[in-house]
């Protein structure tokens, strides 16, 4: 419009642009910080933080997943994220401490129950 002579002037040239900054992560050292202090205190709330750090899952995600949804002979879950998207994660071995596949659903039934 403002090409063909039909306005003098572009509204769109009136719109400020807000510039978001992306969230600050946590340092790594903040991390292990955090778990160290919260291994000394209960067992769950060491196997949240590591889940939480080791997946990448938001806070949601690692809420609501359910026993079922753990594979421990391959060591993944399957997280239900945003919009119902579907996506296996591997665990890592911090994330709980026995590291015999026979005690793990144990380890992982005290974090569900908790």
């Amino acid at each position: 419009m403002e090409i063909g002579r039909v306005i003098q002037e572009s509204p769109a040239t009136k719109v400020r642009w807000v510039i978001k900054s992306l969230p600050k992560a946590i340092s790594e050292v903040d991390v292990t910080n955090l778990i160290d202090t919260a291994s000394e205190q209960r067992l769950k709330d060491q196997m949240v933080l590591e889940l939480l750090s080791g997946l990448a899952g938001r806070v949601s995600e690692i809420a609501t997943i359910k026993l079922e949804s753990i594979n421990f002979v391959e060591k993944n879950i399957r997280i239900v994220g945003k919009g119902d998207k579907e996506r296996l994660s591997p665990i890592h071995d911090n994330a709980c401490p026995y590291q015999d596949v026979h005690k793990a659903p144990q380890c992982f039934i005290r974090l569900a129950t908790s």
